[in-house]
């Protein structure tokens, strides 16, 4: 299972699951929300500077931006992202150096819905591989959409069986919105 990547929303965005997830030779891609308040508000700073100084959607400054839109549901969607992985930036980000293999931080965006009464989410994300502004949002973008109950769901099961032997092994499931998995 080597180059998985290992995605967790915020409640699973800690510094002992980091490491584990280092440790056993995976990647992960963690949601960072107010419960890592110092991290969360570092990271929006460092997207929130990027934005007032003009480069946050041009590739100078080791930034990197995608940008897709469609029509689904009868409505214009538009999801983009950025990637900053600038050293001084992660720096920053994580000053004390306390979040194993840190190579990036992501900010993805989910609009929906026309003019004034379009419906903007955004969600930042700590990575640890060379993720790009084209490659990340499809790891984020479907975490985000089992975490908000869409119809397929992966199943992880621990990283080490009980006895500590053995590769854990992938399912995916199928699952009917609003029932237990």
């Amino acid at each position: 299972m080597q180059g998985c990547i290992i995605t967790i929303d915020a409640m699973g965005c800690q510094k002992d699951i980091a490491q584990q997830i280092v440790d056993g030779g995976y990647d992960y891609l963690l949601a960072v929300k107010s419960n890592q308040a110092e991290l969360y508000g570092n990271i929006k700073e460092v997207f929130e500077y990027s934005a007032r100084e003009g480069t946050l959607e041009t590739l100078e400054v080791e930034s990197d931006h995608h940008k897709q839109v469609d029509k689904d549901h009868g409505r214009l969607e538009s999801r983009e992202c950025w990637v900053r992985t600038d050293l001084a930036e992660l720096d920053y980000v994580d000053s004390q150096g306390q979040w194993p293999g840190l190579t990036g931080v992501a900010k993805l965006s989910y609009r929906r819905g026309p003019g004034e009464t379009a419906q903007t989410d955004t969600r930042y994300y700590i990575c640890s591989y060379q993720a790009t502004a084209a490659s990340l949002p499809q790891a984020g973008w479907d975490h985000w959409g089992i975490e908000n109950s869409l119809h397929w769901s992966w199943t992880w099961p621990s990283m080490k069986t009980a006895a500590g032997s053995g590769p854990a092994t992938l399912t995916r499931t199928w699952r009917w919105p609003d029932t237990a998995p």
